[in-house]
């Protein structure tokens, strides 16, 4: 279900929050990528790169909340990862769908809840080469 994007992501938060820089060494993912992750994370304000340190080296950066309270939901919109869910209703989201509006915030909203209610702790960090895409 989840994208390699998206568990290199939570390899990338869990290896900052247990300072194993190593980790992440294993995933077969470029380097380019890598520190565009890194730029949207600090970006949208989950790690911060510490002064004198050199961008791209995971070492460089912490986290900026506890890794136990990070959920799944915000860290799929902030990578832009995932089922694309809509805010809170608007008036674009009823006149794109029409009739099928109501039902479809239902369905926006149940999922962007039960995704909020899963903490990233709940994910293991696994190793890419067991995971089937």
């Amino acid at each position: 279900m989840l994208t390699l994007r998206t568990l290199f992501t939570i390899a990338i938060l869990h290896s900052i929050s247990q300072s194993d820089f190593n980790f992440c060494d294993s995933y077969p993912y470029p380097t380019e990528e890598f520190l565009h992750l890194l730029q949207e994370l600090d970006d949208k304000g989950f790690i911060r790169l510490l002064p004198g340190h050199p961008v791209g080296t995971l070492s460089s950066y912490q986290l900026t909340r506890d890794y136990n309270t990070l959920n799944l939901m915000e860290i799929l919109e902030a990578i832009g990862e995932g089922i694309y869910l809509n805010s809170p209703s608007n008036v674009e989201f009823y006149a794109s769908y029409g009739h099928a509006a109501r039902r479809l915030v239902i369905v926006n909203q149940m999922s962007r809840l039960y995704l909020s209610e899963i903490l990233l702790t709940e994910i293991p960090v696994i190793n890419p080469s067991s995971v089937c895409y």
